[in-house]
């Protein structure tokens, strides 16, 4: 049975300790931080180390790939981002410039984290320090957060089959 639990580890390969926690606990996820990532071949080789020891291929890992100031992932790895702000200033002067550097952006992080065997980037809708735009410039996974809760609610069923949403 999957655990209702996202956990992290200590360093850029499994312990013998931590390959055994996750055969017994069988987590929904892996959090990724700076810690774990020294090269895409590295980070590669653990998740497929982590799904191998949990037990399954239906593993989230996730990590926190925004931009700006909050990349955990750098040169070699990937290329520096700009933060969300930079959007959406654009966005401010060109709507349409705005929506299409947002999504470039977030096309490109998708991309490079899919690579590496990541499907889930923790990055937030808005995060600016500047009032929100009448519609959503950076928009990862869905229209509205409607359909974005819907989205996230199946994801956690199909991986996790005896977890409910606890709240409307």
């Amino acid at each position: 049975m999957t655990a209702a639990l996202i956990t992290g580890i200590s360093g850029t390969v499994l312990t013998a300790d931590e390959r055994a926690f996750l055969g017994d606990c069988k987590p929904a996820g892996l959090i990724l931080f700076a810690r774990n990532c020294v090269s895409s071949d590295q980070i590669r080789a653990l998740v497929d180390d982590v799904r191998a020891a949990a037990g399954t291929e239906a593993l989230l890992v996730l990590i926190d790939q925004e931009g700006g100031r909050v990349q955990r992932l750098k040169p070699p790895i990937t290329r520096l981002l700009p933060p969300a702000a930079a959007y959406a200033r654009l966005y401010a002067h060109d709507r349409d410039a705005g929506r299409a550097a947002a999504f470039a952006h977030a096309r490109f992080v998708a991309d490079s984290l899919a690579r590496l065997g990541i499907n889930t980037n923790c990055a937030p809708e808005w995060e600016t320090g500047l009032p929100p735009p009448p519609e959503p410039v950076m928009d990862y996974l869905a229209k509205d957060y409607g359909s974005f809760r819907k989205t996230m609610i199946a994801a956690m069923m199909q991986r996790v089959p005896e977890w409910e949403p606890t709240s409307e």
